[in-house]
């Protein structure tokens, strides 16, 4: 206009969505009523401020309101923009009736209003091992960190549905039921500056490198905290949802790694079990990143092995192992039946638990599958019984057991071989006839003759048939000894208290099959006495 305009104030109606009762309208404050020159432009900024039940909505204006002139003059007018009929304008003249006119007016765009939850605070562990088998105590903490209360706050738990594949995660609120795919838990109001600690329980059925808490891509768990703020906003109690999600990432691992293998013996490893024959088996049991106490083990043989001592046999018990120890067992075995392909030898089951308090209290019972092997037959089983050692020029006697495992008489050529460091006396070759499952002892007189360790005579059998002769080679002597230590003639061994290794002369007999498995002088002290001679 050519003349300078008095604007009064200047009114914006705004909506949430397209419910009328949800408007209200927002005015330029009274100390701003600017002089509006002619060709001139004047600015009003509106603050809006979206309700907590605006969240998750839009809010739009739908009206412009100016006010010209002030209230008490004769001349009143009211300009309008109705968002009903964006392009005309209504006006009123006070007492001079209601005329209208259109004018290219745009209304602002809708606003889209994001909650804004309050600040809270989580607490939780993160980069754990949860083992398998165990229920897993796990804590979770959440702190106000606003200056008003915080209602009805629930934490949930659950699996992420958008999981590439499913870990057998399990949740629960006790021990005695943690078998439920998701859970919920109701927490305390929480006033400001407070904390409120829940606790659940999670149980893994398989190995899983790395699950994350709130995994909404790849394999995870989902932890989601919801919670509803009570505000005072314009002297109305207004409540908001909101969600807060807490990503963890942890592993589930085995509680310890067990390996076990079947040897003779003599301490070689073997695949493959004869019937008859005495072979150890031993179990080593590995331990993790996180501490396990093992209670007690036991060893549950499958039904065509017998173990030798069961009596006497005894496991470890009530020991802790972590990443930095280890446990090792043995015991001797013997296979009484034959099979057709490979069977597990035995299973072990580890009563145990985590050596701290993030874990219940129970004790956990978890069975280990242990090496498969085959076992087969042989006609003819040879031991061997020797010294522990021998003295040079000192004779001592070596006594084998040839033992038939058949039901039918088994004819064989016995035959031993010559060596350079022994003289013997006794059978060197001859013709054998053993009855159904008889056995056949054959006495050999050694001498000695180099020290060192030294290659035993080495006995040879053969058949008519080259399949028994083939199977005799392979089966029929590993738990024989092939070597022995010979000391000087004028040296003593002696063996310390505490190694009760039972070192004898040469006639007296020391069974082989534990002490010369590793050739076992590890506790024995050898000393030699240098010659004396005269000038």
């Amino acid at each position: 206009l050519p003349e300078p305009l008095q604007l009064t104030k200047v009114s914006v109606q705004f909506v949430a969505g397209n419910d009328p009762a949800q408007s209200w309208t927002l005015d330029t404050p009274v100390e701003q009523r600017p002089l509006l020159q002619p060709n001139t432009t004047h600015l009003f900024e509106f603050h809006i401020c979206p309700r907590p039940e605006h969240a998750g909505g839009e809010i739009h204006a739908t009206s412009i309101t100016l006010h010209i002139g002030q209230s008490t003059s004769k001349v009143y007018i009211t300009l309008m923009w109705d968002v009903q009929s964006v392009s005309s304008v209504g006006f009123c003249v006070s007492n001079l009736g209601r005329k209208a006119a259109k004018l290219p007016v745009e209304l602002p765009k809708r606003i889209k209003v994001l909650p804004k939850p309050p600040k809270l605070a989580v607490v939780c562990d993160d980069g754990f091992a949860v083992l398998i088998g165990e229920k897993y105590l796990y804590r979770v903490t959440v702190e106000n960190l606003e200056n008003a209360p915080i209602s009805k706050l629930k934490l949930k738990v659950f699996e992420s549905a958008n999981s590439r594949c499913q870990h057998g995660i399990k949740f629960g609120y006790n021990i005695e039921q943690c078998d439920g795919a998701a859970l919920s838990l109701e927490l305390d109001s929480l006033m400001p500056n407070c904390k409120a600690t829940s606790v659940f329980y999670i149980t893994m059925e398989k190995t899983v490198d790395n699950v994350s808490m709130h995994m909404q891509v790849g394999p995870c768990l989902l932890s989601v905290i919801t919670y509803e703020v009570t505000l005072n906003v314009e002297n109305m109690d207004m409540s908001c949802n909101c969600t807060l999600d807490r990503t963890v990432s942890f592993s589930s691992i085995m509680p310890f790694v067990v390996e076990s293998y079947m040897c003779t013996t003599m301490g070689q490893r073997v695949n493959e079990l004869v019937v008859k024959e005495d072979v150890l088996l031993w179990m080593h049991v590995r331990g993790v990143s996180v501490p396990t106490l093992i209670c007690s083990c036991t060893l549950h043989l499958c039904d065509k092995v017998h173990m030798n001592n069961p009596i006497d046999y005894q496991t470890f018990d009530n020991a802790v192992i972590d990443s930095d120890t280890s446990l090792s067992e043995i015991c001797s075995v013997r296979p009484v039946g034959a099979t057709t392909e490979p069977v597990s030898i035995a299973h072990a089951t580890f009563c145990w638990k985590r050596w701290n308090e993030t874990s219940s209290s129970e004790m956990i019972s978890t069975s280990f599958s242990l090496c498969n092997v085959n076992i087969v037959s042989c006609p003819v089983i040879v031991s061997c019984v020797v010294p522990s050692f021998g003295v040079m020029y000192r004779p001592f006697v070596v006594k084998y057991t040839i033992e038939n495992t058949t039901e039918k008489t088994v004819q064989l050529e016995a035959t031993f071989e010559s060596s350079e460091r022994f003289m013997f006396s006794g059978m060197k070759k001859d013709l054998l006839k053993l009855t159904r499952l008889s056995k056949l002892e054959i006495i050999l007189n050694v001498l000695p003759l180099i020290d060192g360790f030294s290659t035993l005579p080495r006995l040879q059998l053969l058949s008519s048939s080259e399949a028994v002769t083939s199977s005799l080679k392979q089966y029929s002597q590993r738990n024989v000894p092939l070597t022995i230590l010979i000391t000087p003639k004028d040296s003593t061994v002696s063996s310390s208290q505490d190694s009760k290794i039972a070192l004898q002369d040469a006639e007296n007999y020391c069974s082989v099959q534990m002490v010369c498995a590793y050739g076992c002088f590890v506790n024995a002290t050898v000393s030699f006495q240098p010659k004396k001679t005269s000038h």
